[in-house]
């Protein structure tokens, strides 16, 4: 009898430690040390397939250093596929015919083509990167130096979220495929690749990898200090993660078809989830411009009692003063539907596309809320209940406020001060308010 009960101790620990080994991960990436690190070492421990889809791809450190480790994994026996946007690669073609040459299969998404005008508007917005089918890192972070923290006039706060679930990683792995195998969305990289440039190629790609290398303990420097413990990142979510993805594909007399035209199951997923809350809306989105569906629903949700914040740019900010003139003529309809706005005063411009329901389910996705991510472009969103991990980002959603203006009122004074990129912004937004923007609203 003496033995039994530490024998029991020992097997409910053995289990306890298993049952932390099982489960589904959600680890958030708010800062750019963790993300960078996070990407690189899925890259370099991948064993059978790496699959990579991304809107921007720049010819920078950040995008020929991803580019590097690719091509190191496909020479090492790695099956690597990518996907590129047609108007966001950004890479020159000798570089991108050398990936082909070391082995990486590359497809252009929707690539310009003047006779198709319409198709100009749908783009691969949504950026994933897959790894042997067990893991998935998907947010608003393209491949470019400004989402890293390593451009020198303008850089982005964003935010990234680690999946591991079988469901939700298959999921992401069939719309990867989905896209991959449509004819005529994504098509084949053409040109032939000259050997001559072989030894420039690689120069290029291994000094991008040192700078990267050399910029790291900066980037872990100035990480913010509410970067979420790793060892709690680690653990199980306490609910499923869930995914959410738009399909090109349907079945029509027990046979599938393929279509040019995105659904929009992601709109209807998110505002499910918004339909549901009865207390709090955290909204983080840098583009802001509410479709009719999507004013409804939050004017609902406020009726019912729903506290929505959202944290969205400021006219020094933006990176797009056109799109933040549209929404500065329609902010006094999103105050009148309850919704509190908040503008950011930060250098930095905001890129974030999160939502914090119920101080209990965290989302992460590349979904803005705005007309092109509901019916135009490619987005894919994960999210969870688990109060833990909402916490976790309730905390970042607080640290962005306070570098917020609340709607009509004035940034910081510590933040009084604009440089000159800002008040550049500033300038062409009032501008284009009274000039661009009413004609710019009819289509956004």
């Amino acid at each position: 009898m003496k033995y039994i009960l530490p024998f029991l101790i020992i097997l409910c620990l053995t289990n306890s430690i298993f049952s932390q080994a099982k489960g589904d991960l959600f680890r958030i990436l708010s800062d750019e040390y963790s993300a960078l690190t996070v990407r690189n070492d899925l890259m370099r421990d991948a064993k059978t397939e790496i699959l990579c889809c991304t809107y921007i791809i720049e010819g920078d450190e950040i995008g020929y250093s991803n580019l590097r480790i690719l091509a190191e994994a496909a020479q090492s026996g790695v099956q690597v596929k990518m996907i590129l946007d047609g108007m966001g690669k950004r890479v020159p073609l000798e570089m991108l015919l050398y990936m082909k040459d070391q082995g990486v299969q590359i497809k252009i998404y929707n690539k310009k083509n003047w006779k198709r005008p319409f198709m100009l508007y749908r783009r691969l917005h949504g950026k994933m990167l897959i790894v042997d089918g067990q893991y998935c890192l998907i947010g608003g972070r393209n491949l470019d130096d400004q989402y890293y923290r390593m451009d020198s006039v303008g850089n982005f706060l964003d935010r990234e979220v680690l999946i591991r679930s079988d469901q939700a990683v298959d999921e992401a792995r069939q719309h990867f495929y989905e896209m991959w195998e449509h004819e005529v969305l994504c098509t084949d990289l053409k040109g032939s690749f000259n050997p001559a440039d072989r030894k420039q190629c690689q120069l290029i790609l291994d000094s991008a990898a040192l700078t990267v290398k050399s910029q790291l303990p900066l980037l872990r420097k100035v990480r913010g200090v509410d970067m979420i413990n790793p060892s709690i990142a680690a653990k199980p979510t306490a609910n499923p993660v869930h995914f959410a993805y738009p399909s090109f594909t349907r079945r029509k007399n027990g046979r599938i078809r393929r279509f040019n035209r995105i659904d929009r199951r992601v709109t209807h997923a998110l505002q499910e989830l918004v339909a549901a809350a009865d207390s709090t809306l955290e909204i983080e989105s840098s583009y802001f411009l509410l479709t009719p569906g999507w004013l409804k629903c939050l004017k609902a949700a406020h009726k019912r009692g729903v506290r929505i914040r959202v944290i969205t740019n400021s006219a020094t900010s933006n990176d797009l003063p056109i799109i933040q003139a549209v929404y500065a003529n329609r902010r006094a309809r999103y105050r009148r539907a309850g919704i509190q706005l908040y503008e950011y005063c930060g250098i930095r411009t905001v890129h974030l596309k999160a939502m914090t329901i119920d101080k209990q389910i965290a989302m992460i996705g590349s979904y803005n809320l705005d007309n092109t991510s509901e019916k135009h472009n490619t987005e894919v969103v994960a999210w969870v209940k688990d109060p833990l991990l909402a916490l976790q980002q309730q905390k970042l959603f607080e640290k962005n406020l306070a570098l917020c203006q609340p709607s009509g009122g004035e940034c910081p004074a510590s933040m009084s001060v604009l440089n000159e990129e800002q008040k550049k912004r500033k300038r062409k937004v009032k501008c284009h308010r009274f000039t661009l923007a009413p004609l710019a609203g009819l289509v956004l």
